[in-house]
């Protein structure tokens, strides 16, 4: 190129101008390329737009590089010919300038349609759909577009059609542009995804689709998905922050379209549509009112990600809980220890008994504590906790036999005892001891005249009888455990009347609820119904009020949440299923406001995902027309299956260490998808499909890990296969044409026969899954 610009090539300034053919008549647009003009083309009779690239700068180096781009633009857009994308009618050079004509789309950019006001939702998505088909086209041409923004979409007034232009920073998939160096970013950068950020040479059409989806932002709110002050700021949220829901800034708009907007906006690409013709398939399947293929977001996907992009932060927060609380524990007994021998008073004691309290209270309600990976640092702060207690049991009896605090120290060693090895034994004979002491000690206190005593008493000899009835369930004694939690509630409704009004009121509220609870699930089990309701309603009652009182602490939210699960099981056995599924609607909108309070927290994720199955469950037996093909319910359950499907599967993720857990994830997984596929398998028009797939994948994955690892115990080891076996079944259902699905059910028959042929415990369960391959097999042979 010349060092200067040709005179010719200098900006068209004076309008009307003749240029070859055409005569320039006013200038329209103006991009980093060049300058779009309305033109006459008296040849052909009609008006054009005529782009004409910009090449007056000083440098050879600005002039060889829009030339370049410029000719990239025209050679895509004269490729691909499709209905969306706007045609090319001539191309060439005159004086220098390059230029290209097509046709003249009257009515605006979609930038201008909405800077006064937003789009419904029906034209918002069929302007997309529109655009999406073009691009899909291109993607299959090997074309990615690389900038698609509202004011590259033009909507022809006259046809009410959408048609995407500017392909200036196109490039071709198979090569290498040297226009792309890496690590450059080309693009806009409110509509551009993470990875065109990072590295523009690097993207894939999902990077497209993602502009698309910000593209549909746009059109339904008014504003771009992130927009600050500076490029620099508007570039890092676009890599770490999420974009505020379009549903937040547009409460009119549909929840599905919501839902499709966020699935384009995933900062992982493979969270994405994959490509613009499946994002093109969703939204037609909104504007025909079919359900959509994209799920919201679960909470559990939101922690995720905000794990995900924040690891270390997450990690480190994890290991200083975890860190600290030991540090705590440890120092703070090494010092009461050596007190303890030095001193031998009672004393001494009273501090010991403070650490060891906090210690307690810390041990079993820190959430961190309870993730998988951290039951050895759990372990080892029970151990040493119970070990406090019963040194301080032993120093009491030689000091002060029958002290309420010997009966608390005992109750609370009974409680660590079965958290450290899930046996009754050792925990039933201290709270036996605990009991004697507690009721010596009653007698010892009078007649009841020191009120902060009696407290005392009624909290520790209400928490021993609950610990008793607890293990009287777990045995069978149910009516042993009804009288025990009756004994219980009596107690703590005069320890509620002996601190109304002060700070521990709500305490002891949430504890009498509990004993209330208690006594209805055993009344349930006894199939005494009608007096299990009133218990669980007067219990719930009772955590409502303290609720609507401002009450926010989580173990009450906990408990609520619980209970409305319980109370969803009991409206079933009445065949209540509407008052059911509103219990159930409750305790997942709690469940996950705890999830995002309490993330490490797996006892919340774990309840959130066993009342999903509940709801699940509800919803197919409450829809008596499931089986006639109908889908009243249907696509609710599988929403809920597919939810709790996913919990499962983030948990087992934490739980790879440990096999006994992971499987027990895996297993309820694998159930929770068995029973989707055959939910989804009625409706021949399901979208769940896609949906199944990838759980499956998931499950699969994590089980293969599992089978990868020597583990040492064989009836685990067993436990792994049969779930694998039961694993390819519904593979082979979701997957596999019937020659293929065939071939997956001779693998699963493989491994079900080397168990049952094993002579251990699995043999029966192989066999039993064995009898299922058959039928399968059968049915593929029928041409099911």
């Amino acid at each position: 190129a010349p060092e200067t610009p040709p005179e010719a090539a200098q900006a068209i300034t004076d309008l009307p101008k003749q240029f070859g053919a055409y005569l320039l008549t006013e200038r329209i647009g103006r991009g980093g390329m060049g300058s779009v003009y309305r033109a006459d083309q008296p040849a052909a009779g009609r008006e054009v737009a005529i782009k004409i690239a910009d090449v007056s700068s000083p440098s050879a180096f600005a002039r060889q590089a829009v030339t370049e781009r410029f000719e990239t633009e025209t050679h895509a857009a004269a490729r691909i010919i499709h209905d969306h994308l706007v045609p090319i009618y001539d191309v060439g050079s005159i004086d220098g300038q390059p230029y290209y004509a097509m046709p003249l789309v009257q009515g605006g950019d979609l930038s201008t349609l909405t800077r006064e006001t937003t789009l419904p939702d029906n034209a918002a998505a069929r302007y997309l759909w529109q655009i999406s088909s073009g691009v899909s086209a291109a993607h299959s041409a090997g074309m990615l577009h690389r900038d698609i923004k509202p004011q590259n979409i033009l909507i022809d007034q006259s046809t009410d059609r959408a048609m995407l232009t500017d392909f200036g920073l196109a490039r071709w998939q198979s090569t290498d542009s040297s226009l792309t160096q890496a690590g450059q970013i080309l693009g806009t950068p409110s509509y551009m995804p993470p990875e065109q950020i990072r590295d523009s040479s690097q993207i894939d059409t999902r990077a497209d689709v993602y502009s698309l989806g910000a593209t549909l932002y746009h059109a339904v709110t008014g504003r771009a998905p992130h927009k600050a002050t500076s490029i620099n700021e508007t570039l890092h949220q676009v890599t770490s922050t999420e974009p505020v829901q379009p549903k937040k800034l547009n409460p009119r708009l549909s929840l599905d379209l919501n839902t499709i907007i966020l699935k384009c906006l995933e900062k992982s690409p493979d969270a994405r549509y994959q490509s613009a013709s499946e994002l093109a398939a969703d939204l037609k399947r909104f504007l025909e009112g079919r359900p959509i293929m994209a799920r919201p977001p679960s909470t559990a996907s939101k922690v995720i990600k905000w794990t995900r992009r924040n690891p270390a932060l997450a990690t480190a927060t994890a290991l200083a809980c975890a860190g600290l609380l030991a540090t705590t524990i440890v120092s703070s007994y090494g010092w009461s220890r050596t007190s303890f021998l030095l001193e031998r008073r009672l004393e001494a004691d009273d501090i010991t008994l403070q650490t060891l309290d906090r210690g307690f209270s810390e041990v079993l309600e820190e959430p961190v504590l309870g993730v998988p990976d951290a039951r050895p640092v759990r372990q080892y702060l029970i151990e040493l906790t119970l070990d406090g207690y019963r040194r301080h049991v032993r120093a009491a009896d030689d000091v002060q036999r029958g002290s309420l605090r010997q009966a608390d120290a005992l109750s609370k060693a009974a409680k660590l005892s079965r958290e450290l090895d899930k046996s009754s034994t050792e925990s039933r004979k201290l709270l036996e001891e605990a009991l004697a002491v507690c009721e010596k000690s009653a007698l010892v206190d009078g007649d009841g005249e020191n009120n902060d005593s009696q407290v005392d008493y009624l909290r520790v000899h209400s928490d021993i009888l609950v610990q008793l009835g607890v293990l009287d369930v777990a045995d069978g004694s149910l009516e042993s455990a009804k009288s025990r939690f009756e004994h219980a509630e009596r107690l703590r409704s005069d320890w509620v009347q002996r601190v109304k009004g002060e700070p521990a009121e709500a305490e002891a509220i949430r504890k009498l609820a509990n004993a209330m609870m208690n006594q209805g699930i055993v009344l349930r089990r006894l199939e005494e119904y009608g007096q299990a309701e009133a218990k669980q309603w007067n219990a719930q009652t009772l955590r409502n009020e303290q609720i609507h009182a401002g009450k926010r602490d989580a173990k009450l939210r906990f408990d609520t949440a619980k209970a409305n699960t319980n109370l969803a099981l009991l409206a079933a056995t009445e065949n209540n299923f509407t008052e059911a599924l509103d219990r159930c609607t409750q305790a997942v909108a709690l469940f996950e406001e705890l999830g995002v309070e309490r993330a490490n927290d797996v006892r919340v994720w774990g309840g959130l995902a066993d009342v999903l199955l509940l709801q699940a469950d509800l919803l197919i037996q409450s829809d008596n027309s499931l089986a006639r093909g109908t889908n009243v319910h249907r696509d609710g359950a599988i929403d809920s299956l597919l939810d709790a499907i996913g919990i499962l599967d983030n948990l087992a993720q934490t739980s790879l260490n440990h096999p006994l857990s992971a499987l027990e994830y895996l297993e309820n997984g694998q159930a929770a998808l068995f029973l989707c596929w055959e939910v989804a398998s009625q409706d021949p028009d399901s979208v769940a499909t896609d949906d199944l797939q990838v759980s499956w994948a998931n499950l699969a994955e994590k089980l293969n890990v599992l089978l990868q690892r020597e583990i040492e115990d064989p009836d685990v080891q067993d436990r792994a296969k049969i779930l694998q076996v039961q694993l390819l079944l519904v593979k082979s259902s979701l997957f596999d044409s019937a020659k293929e699905s065939l071939a997956t059910l001779d693998k699963a028959a493989a491994i079900a026969n080397e168990l049952a042929n094993s002579g251990r415990a699995s043999a029966d369960a192989a066999k039993f899954e064995l009898e299922r391959i058959d039928f399968h097999r059968q049915q593929f042979i029928e041409g099911k």
